[in-house]
């Protein structure tokens, strides 16, 4: 399902099915298990699917296999009972010691006795988790890479590149959802409000929707605006509605940027959070802003799932694919109109840095005035 329009693109859901339980057993789902450890975008981007489950089946108990680091985003959402821990750690490799954990992570796997088991990682190390469980259904994409489609029962088709949120719909859709409408939510801890309150309070930020979110960062360079940029938006944003900026983000690049962006910017204008938030904490400010900018992102991904409205600038990464679910329309695009054959593009025409402040103020004027 595109959630842009409320129409699949690529038409309906296609199931190769080598398991004839599944008609069966379709209504009787009481043990559900969704595999998606990670990234944290990534994550964002299956929870309206996962709600859709809850939906569907009111009374299973569905579990989520994550890794910990990404848990706080999905631990109070009602719609899961239960969490599974992958330590990516503990796993690293052919060695002696990670064989043995594996072994033994496949041997409490399997004891839960999952009866349906839906890979939306569609990696080796997950479509090998989803055997190991030995659930009668196990549905993952055909396309799914290096080779863990070899590990399903039930395979889903979808087009290439397809936006990841379509592709984590079309496996629930295969689990029988049926014509559920997507659903957005990501649940926020009381405690982690409080805490979020305090930071911004000491920071001089009101709590009340009366600042904008800028999300710097990004997993690689190609999908970062330049800092310098930022910070001029800062004080544009700032001059002409006088609303101040709260940098968010986490890790040493974006450390080294928001130093960048401060330097760059009438620092009366702008609040560096980067690195003094936990992810729950993260969220919570996310929540409670005005708007949130940003690249490419797993914050950004985030913060499009709470729902909160972005703004999201795009470079070498193609927005019909990995673009803010719902919000499209508020994506600004270097080389927008250009074809793009792919997730990423080469094309000198899509690199983020020919996207000016400019650009970025004017798309900011539009949703401010859509949104009155």
């Amino acid at each position: 399902m595109n959630y842009e329009n409320g129409k699949d693109k690529a038409g309906a859901v296609t199931i190769s099915n080598s398991n004839n339980q599944k008609d069966s057993l379709a209504s009787d789902y009481k043990n559900i298990l969704v595999i998606k450890p990670s990234a944290l975008g990534d994550v964002a981007r299956a929870i309206p699917a996962v709600m859709a489950l809850r939906a569907r089946y009111v009374n299973s108990r569905i579990t989520w296999l994550i890794r910990p680091e990404f848990a706080d985003l999905i631990k109070d959402n009602p719609a899961v009972n239960d969490i599974i821990l992958f330590d990516k750690k503990k796993f690293t490799g052919l060695n002696l010691s990670s064989l043995r954990w594996a072994y033994q992570f496949g041997k409490e796997l399997k004891s839960r006795k999952f009866d349906l088991v839906l890979d939306m990682q569609g990696l080796l190390r997950s479509g090998l988790m989803t055997w190991q469980t030995k659930a009668p259904v196990r549905i993952g994409l055909r396309k799914a890479r290096e080779l863990a489609w070899l590990f399903y029962n039930e395979r889903v088709c979808a087009p290439q590149f397809n936006h990841a949120n379509d592709d984590c719909w079309r496996i629930a859709q295969a689990a029988g959802i049926g014509d559920i409408e997507p659903a957005f939510g990501v649940p926020v801890r009381a405690d982690a409000y409080l805490k979020a309150e305090e930071i911004l309070t000491q920071a001089g930020i009101k709590f009340d929707n009366d600042f904008i979110v800028l999300l710097p960062g990004a997993t690689a360079a190609e999908k970062i605006w330049p800092a310098e940029k930022y910070g001029q938006l800062a004080d544009a944003i700032y001059n002409k509605y006088r609303l101040k900026s709260v940098l968010l983000g986490a890790g040493l690049r974006e450390k080294m940027l928001s130093d960048t962006i401060m330097a760059s910017s009438h620092q009366k204008c702008l609040v560096n959070l980067v690195g003094k938030t936990q992810l729950a904490e993260m969220v919570a400010i996310l929540a409670r802003c005005r708007l949130v900018i940003g690249n490419d992102s797993g914050p950004l991904h985030v913060a499009a799932a709470l729902p909160r409205t972005v703004l999201g600038i795009y470079g070498a990464t193609n927005p019909d694919v990995v673009g803010p679910v719902s919000q499209r329309h508020n994506v600004i695009e270097a080389g927008a109109g250009i074809a793009r054959t792919g997730r990423y593009s080469q094309n000198k025409a899509h690199n983020i840095n020919n996207i000016s402040v400019e650009e970025v103020l004017t798309k900011l004027e539009t949703i401010f005035v859509a949104e009155k």
